[in-house]
């Protein structure tokens, strides 16, 4: 695992943690959780962490949130192509 990923994945972890403190209005709360779940996705196809967390459906209200994962997939998966 590279160093790069490995902040990543602590940066990910620490949204988990502690997003509940960031006072983010319903949008932003949205968002965080969307782009969190979109990197994360990036980061399953580059990576071998199976501990990247990931906002669940039962964690959320979004089905953006849950599309954020699939669409961070999409991305790597096209960008290793380039």
């Amino acid at each position: 695992m590279s160093m790069i990923s490995i902040n990543e994945s602590l940066f990910l972890k620490n949204i988990h943690q502690f997003y509940n403190s960031y006072n983010l209005g319903v949008v932003g709360f949205a968002d965080l959780q969307h782009y969190a779940n979109f990197v994360a996705g990036a980061l399953s196809v580059n990576i071998s962490d199976t501990n990247i967390p990931v906002f669940q459906k039962g964690e959320t209200e979004f089905n953006d949130v849950i599309l954020g994962f699939d669409k961070g997939v999409e991305f790597a998966l096209s960008s290793s192509h380039d």
